[in-house]
């Protein structure tokens, strides 16, 4: 399986990234390998970056780690089947992995942050 989980620099004992479009870096752990791949998110600047890395994302594993999700990226998300956890703030991306492998993280069923948009 391939976990998906935000990140705020390109290594395992990073503190996860509370924002999800706006997130430096995602980390792809996989579970069979025991390993992650960390890529750049090329849409953290740019508008409409929440929707935008939710389609990236999906793509890349069948589960997401993360804290904050507007509810936009939170519909591409779940339109595309992947599952969403909430992840633990202040915690590493390896603890966050650990907890999610000993099936301690709660499943996100629905956004929980407000929508962002550059429109006033």
């Amino acid at each position: 399986m391939k976990v998906v989980i935000q990140a705020k620099e390109k290594r395992a004992e990073a503190i996860i990234d509370e924002r999800f479009g706006r997130c430096g870096f995602f980390a792809v752990y996989d579970t069979d390998k025991k390993d992650f791949e960390f890529f750049e998110n090329p849409f953290k600047d740019g508008g409409g970056a929440g929707i935008k890395a939710a389609q990236l994302v999906a793509d890349k594993g069948e589960a997401l780690i993360g804290v904050n999700f507007g509810p936009n990226a939170f519909a591409v998300l779940s339109e595309s089947g992947m599952k969403v956890y909430s992840g633990l703030r202040e915690k590493t991306l390896k603890e966050n992995i650990d907890i999610f492998l000993e099936q301690k993280l709660e499943e996100i069923k629905d956004s929980n942050a407000e929508k962002h948009s550059g429109l006033m």
